[in-house]
């Protein structure tokens, strides 16, 4: 790899299948320290190889970017929406929530399918917790748009999503503008005075916000597990299905070729009956 930095090398190990990654960064590693940099060597074994689940959503990220576009703005209408503690929108916006968190697993499954794999239920388990944790904050947004996520991530419903250990490199996130100096009045005198203490009724609110979207997060990650094992269930009622229907007509050919055996010792007994019956008249006929 020509003019190789740790950047170049961890785009191209996170967009590897699983099972080509470890080889890969073997070689990568000693192509660094070939060129004699050691360091870069050290950083790139370093790299750890990324969960199923977090291949897969990494897959998305890189092949099909379109389909996170939704993620983005569903993000960033929610987070409105918790800071204004607008309870109506709250819950048509985490209905909608659901119906994109299976979308993206659905995408997910198909990118898997593309890349000559299968998501297994765990997996899709897992990359549902990691959408929906992607819809909590900015940076969980971003670590899941960057493609290099070394594991899933996981929302509990309130404060912030733990990204420790979860990509390869720490992003370059843009930090949130610190908060202004307070306005001076127009005449001014003093700076005006700040906006009073949160009341218990916000407080209480914002609780029982935060109860309600972790049920959602528990809700959604159990149903894309349920949703999983029943389509495994129904692919293997169909896989005996199948096999039922061959082993009903393995039984027919044999019931019909136990009767044409029956046929063929029925005859072969009046054929002996006759010879021997034969054999005695020819006795009888020389005595």
């Amino acid at each position: 790899m020509a003019d190789m930095d740790l950047d170049a090398a961890v785009d191209e190990l996170y967009g590897l299948a699983p099972e080509e990654f470890l080889a890969r960064r073997t070689a990568l590693a000693a192509t660094a320290k070939g060129a004699g940099d050691v360091g870069l060597a050290r950083q790139i074994t370093a790299l750890r190889k990324p969960t199923v689940a977090a291949w897969a959503v990494n897959l998305l990220a890189r092949r099909r970017p379109d389909a996170l576009d939704r993620l983005s703005e569903l993000a960033a209408r929610l987070r409105e929406a918790q800071r204004s503690l607008d309870g109506p929108e709250m819950t048509r916006l985490g209905r909608e929530r659901t119906a994109l968190v299976d979308d993206l697993v659905a995408a997910t499954a198909a990118a898997v399918a593309d890349a000559g794999a299968r998501l297994s239920p765990a997996a899709a388990a897992a990359a549902a917790s990691t959408f929906v944790a992607a819809l909590a904050t900015q940076e969980a947004t971003e670590v899941v748009l960057s493609g290099r996520l070394t594991r899933h991530l996981e929302y509990a419903g309130f404060g912030e999503v733990d990204l420790r250990d979860a990509t390869a490199r720490p992003l370059r996130l843009v930090p949130a503008p610190a908060p202004s100096v307070l306005p001076r009045s127009h005449d001014g005198g003093p700076p005006a005075t700040a906006a009073p203490a949160v009341s218990s009724h916000v407080l209480a609110a914002e609780a029982a916000l935060h109860a309600a979207m972790s049920a959602a997060t528990a809700a959604t990650s159990r149903a894309g597990v349920l949703a999983a094992e029943s389509e495994l269930a129904a692919t293997r009622v169909a896989q005996l299905q199948k096999e039922l229907v061959r082993a009903r007509a393995h039984r027919d050919a044999t019931d019909e070729a136990l009767a044409a055996a029956e046929v063929a010792r029925e005859a072969a007994e009046g054929d002996l009956a006759a010879a021997r019956a034969a054999l005695e008249d020819a006795r009888a006929a020389e005595g």
